[in-house]
C-alpha cells in the first residue's frame, strides 16, 4: 500500500525530468521542491546497490545538484526484523537477483531461541521473494550451527556443497 501511494503521488505531480534506472526513478525539476528532485528508490531491483547509488549520484551530479533520496518504508532493502515484547529479538536479509532469492545474516537473541521467530522471518523473507518473481532460493550456514541447519532442512533447503576459508598465517617480524 506504502509503495502504491508513493507511485500515486510521483505520478500525480512528476518532475520535469525523471530517468528510470533499474526501478529506482532519478526526479529533477531545478531545485523547485525535494520530490521533484530526488531519487524514488525501490527495493526491487537485479544491480547491487552501489552500482544503483552511483548512478544515482551522477545524475545529480551532471544537473549541478546533490543526491537526495525519497525513504518511505515501502523502498527498504529486504531486511526481516522480529520483536519479542516489543523489543528486537531476530533479524535476517534477503536479496532478489535473477529470480534467486538469497537469505542473509540470519540472527536471534540467546534468550529469544526456540520460539519460532526464526521460522517466521525465514517465511517473511521467501514470502517478500516470491511476491518480487523469486523462483528458487539459497543460503549458507555454518556446517556446525544444528539449529539453523534444521530449521532450513525443515524448510525445504538441502545441503548441496559446503566451503571453507584458508587465511595465510602471518610471522612474527
Amino acid at each position: 500500500m506504502i509503495g502504491l501511494l508513493d507511485e500515486l503521488a510521483a505520478n500525480a505531480w512528476p518532475a520535469p525530468v525523471v530517468q528510470v534506472v533499474d526501478g529506482w526513478q532519478l526526479r529533477y525539476g531545478w531545485g523547485v521542491t525535494s520530490r521533484a528532485n530526488s531519487v524514488l528508490p525501490s527495493a526491487a531491483g537485479e544491480l547491487p546497490l552501489e552500482e544503483r547509488l552511483a548512478l544515482a549520484e551522477g545524475f545529480y551530479a551532471r544537473r549541478g545538484a546533490s543526491a537526495r533520496f525519497q525513504l518511505s518504508p515501502a523502498c527498504r532493502p529486504a531486511y526481516a526484523l522480529a520483536e519479542l515484547d516489543g523489543r528486537p529479538a531476530a533479524a535476517g536479509r534477503a536479496v532478489l537477483e535473477r529470480g534467486w532469492l538469497g537469505i542473509f545474516g540470519m540472527a536471534t537473541l540467546p534468550g529469544a531461541r526456540r520460539r519460532g521467530l526464526g521460522r517466521a522471518l525465514l517465511a517473511a523473507l521467501a514470502a517478500w521473494g516470491v511476491a518480487r518473481g523469486a523462483t528458487r532460493a539459497y543460503l549458507m550456514v555454518e556446517e556446525g550451527n544444528a539449529p539453523a541447519r534444521s530449521l532450513y532442512e525443515q524448510a525445504g533447503f538441502e545441503p548441496l556443497y559446503g566451503y571453507h576459508y584458508r587465511v595465510q598465517e602471518r610471522t612474527p617480524c
